[in-house]
C-alpha cells in the first residue's frame, strides 16, 4: 500500500513539474498615441496566449539605446513619452521559467510649437496711448498676458493689449496644451517731443545783407519725430521791431534729428533776435529764441 502511494505521489509531482516547464510563445501588441502636447505621447501593451497563472513585465527602451531601459511597469501603458522610435520588452514570468517578446514602435511628433510676433499701433493721431497686437504664427494660443511692463494685464482671451504706454512689455502667451511662450517688445508711441538746437553759421560768409542759419531738431525721447511740420521764422531788428517772417513746412525727414535750414537777413554788425517756431499736426508746439550775432569769433 505504502509503495503504491509513493507511486502517485511521484506521478502527481512530474504532472506538475511538465506543467511548469514549457511557457507558452505570447503575442505582444504595442499601439502608440501620438505626442500632441508636450510629453503627451503613450504606448499601450496588449498580450494573450500566456500561460495561465504567469507574470507580464515590461521594460521601455528608446532608440537608440536599447540596452539600458529608461521604464518599467506591469501596468499595460506607458505614458508622458516625448516623440521617437521605442522599443517594449515584455517579459512572461512563471516560476523559475521566463520568455521575451519585442516590438519596436513609434510615437510621432504632432506637437504645433507655438510662435508669435508683436506689434505696435502708432499713435500717429496723436493719441497718448497705443495698442499692442500678438499676431500668432504658429500653434493654438488659448490665453493672453502682460507679465512685466508700465502695466501689466491678466489673463484674457483677446490678443490685443489697449491703452498702453511707451515702453517695454513682456507678453506671455498660453496654448491649447498650457504651454506658454514669452516674448519682450518695446515700442515708443509717436507724439512729437523734441528741442531745437542753437543755430550755427557758415564759415565762410557770401553775402554782407544776409546769411544762413542752421538748427538742428532732435527728439527727446525714442519716439520718432512725425511729420509733417510747419516752421515759423521771425526776425526781430535790433530795435525790437519784427523785421521779417518766414514759414517754411518740412514733409518728410530723419525719424530721430534733422536740420533745419534758413536764409535770413542781416543788420549790419548789430546783434539781433530769430524766434523759432516748430508745430505739427497734434497741436505741440516747440520754440527757441536766439540771439545772432554777425561779427565772426
Amino acid at each position: 500500500m505504502f509503495y503504491l502511494r509513493s507511486i502517485l505521489m511521484l506521478l502527481l509531482c512530474s504532472f506538475t513539474l511538465s506543467s511548469y516547464s514549457q511557457l507558452s510563445d505570447f503575442t505582444l501588441n504595442v499601439s502608440s498615441t501620438a505626442e500632441t502636447c508636450t510629453s503627451n505621447g503613450m504606448l499601450e501593451m496588449n498580450v494573450s496566449n500566456t500561460t495561465p497563472g504567469s507574470e507580464i513585465r515590461y521594460k521601455l527602451y528608446l532608440a537608440p539605446d536599447f540596452v539600458s531601459h529608461i521604464a518599467e511597469t506591469m501596468a499595460p501603458s506607458f505614458v508622458t513619452l516625448q516623440a521617437g522610435v521605442y522599443r517594449v520588452r515584455a517579459t512572461q514570468t512563471l516560476g523559475f521559467q521566463f520568455n521575451i517578446e519585442e516590438v519596436d514602435v513609434e510615437i510621432e511628433d504632432l506637437v504645433e510649437k507655438l510662435d508669435f510676433e508683436l506689434s505696435d499701433s502708432a499713435a500717429l493721431d496723436c493719441n497718448e496711448t497705443a495698442t499692442l497686437t500678438v499676431t500668432v504664427l504658429a500653434g493654438n494660443p488659448t490665453f493672453y498676458e502682460i507679465i512685466s511692463g508700465p502695466v501689466t494685464r491678466p489673463l484674457q482671451a483677446s490678443n490685443q493689449f489697449t491703452n498702453l504706454s511707451s515702453g517695454t512689455y513682456t507678453v506671455r502667451v498660453f496654448d491649447d496644451c498650457n504651454d506658454a511662450l514669452t516674448k519682450a517688445y518695446t515700442f515708443a508711441i509717436g507724439n512729437n517731443n523734441f528741442s531745437i538746437g542753437a543755430p550755427s553759421f557758415p564759415e565762410v560768409a557770401s553775402s554782407c545783407s544776409s546769411t544762413t542759419i542752421v538748427n538742428k531738431i532732435s527728439s527727446n525721447t525714442a519716439a520718432p519725430i512725425l511729420y509733417p511740420l510747419t516752421v515759423n521764422y521771425t526776425v526781430f531788428a535790433p530795435d525790437g521791431s519784427v523785421a521779417q517772417s518766414i514759414a517754411q513746412i518740412i514733409t518728410t525727414g530723419d525719424p530721430i534729428s534733422f536740420e533745419l535750414s534758413q536764409n535770413i537777413p542781416l543788420f549790419g554788425n548789430q546783434l539781433f533776435l530769430v524766434n523759432i517756431e516748430v508745430s505739427d499736426n497734434c497741436s505741440n508746439v516747440f520754440a527757441g529764441q536766439f540771439e545772432i550775432n554777425p561779427n565772426p569769433n
